[in-house]
């Protein structure tokens, strides 16, 4: 698969994986944020016999985990949910952490018909003011700052948000979260009393959610949970710091990590998400008109005029 220039004809010339030829004026990159799946490059994920699957190819019949040993690796917005799902019929599951999820409660819960036709009339208004506010939701962050209340009032204020679940704690918060540091940590040693006092085992805890922050709170987008840190808190599951024991192998029957450990596991759920933006750009074989590959061009970093076009690339 490749594209090149070829300047005699002012021509594109496309080579397919399928050996189809096609020669083009224009040549349009219509391929998206995320279109190229990152696939670890372990030694031996070939010789796995169990099942493997990565999140952005879950099979449509989905995936049978009852009662079986289940390795999911990654702890993104897909991480979190494959391991509280698949937690309610597996046998065990283990979570593989690179970085720790902020993760804040969904709330979701069943609607009935009546609520749901009572919140239609006020769509409009909703639609219209989201266009107003910071993150594009119906609301927005307070205009006051996180020391401008007492520690009595910003600890109720912070319940509230938090207890409203969704992205409410994140950007309906004071105004200064996501611009003064001491503001920001005040909202992270909330956020890692409530989701600690979830988790009663000790070794989990300061995995899954650390007394310091692993970064400033919320400048990562956080993940929406349902019962994320009640299931892995049960005993028979388990969360695995890859930063301290990086795994190093998967074997016929499981995953084997720095520290000499294999584990084992019938299904193993690679949420390890994708070379995004540019990922699949960079792959395609394309030639600028001096046959240079464009991944070659943007070894250093990547660049573009306005987005749209690259100097070599008509």
């Amino acid at each position: 698969m490749g594209a090149r220039f070829d300047k005699p004809s002012s021509r594109w010339i496309i080579d397919t994986d399928d050996g189809r030829h096609a020669n083009a004026k224009y040549l349009l990159l219509a391929t998206g944020f995320a279109a190229k799946r990152h696939f670890p490059d372990w030694m031996g994920v070939d010789k796995f016999k169990g099942e493997i699957h990565h999140s952005s190819f879950w099979p449509n019949a989905g995936v049978d985990v009852k009662g079986k040993r289940v390795a999911v690796v990654g702890t993104g917005s897909t991480g979190v949910q494959l391991a509280q799902e698949t937690a309610k019929t597996a046998g065990s599951v283990t979570v593989f952490q690179r970085t720790p999820n902020l993760a804040l409660p969904m709330q979701q819960k069943p609607l009935a018909r009546e609520e749901q036709q009572s919140r239609k009339p006020k769509y409009p208004e909703i639609y219209k003011n989201r266009m107003t506010t910071f993150a594009g939701f119906q609301y927005d962050f307070l205009q006051k700052n996180t020391f401008d209340d007492s520690p009595e009032e910003r600890e109720a204020f912070y319940e509230k948000m938090y207890d409203n679940g969704g992205f409410e704690f994140w950007l309906a918060n004071y105004k200064d979260l996501l611009f003064d540091k001491e503001a920001n940590r005040q909202a992270y040693d909330f956020w890692a009393k409530k989701a600690r006092a979830r988790i009663t085992d000790p070794r989990k805890r300061d995995i899954l959610a650390p007394l310091e922050p692993p970064h400033a709170f919320g400048t990562k987008r956080p993940s929406l949970e349902q019962n994320f840190y009640e299931m892995l808190d049960k005993p028979e599951n388990d969360v695995v710091d890859i930063k301290k024991t990086p795994i190093v192998e998967v074997t016929e029957t499981g995953i084997k990590t720095e520290d000499g450990k294999l584990r084992e596991f019938d299904v193993i759920a690679l949420a390890t998400g994708f070379d995004s933006v540019t990922g699949g750009m960079k792959n395609m074989g394309l030639q600028d008109v001096d046959g240079v590959q464009l991944n070659e061009r943007w070894k250093e970093g990547t660049w573009s005029y306005l987005g749209m076009s690259c100097s070599g690339f008509p």
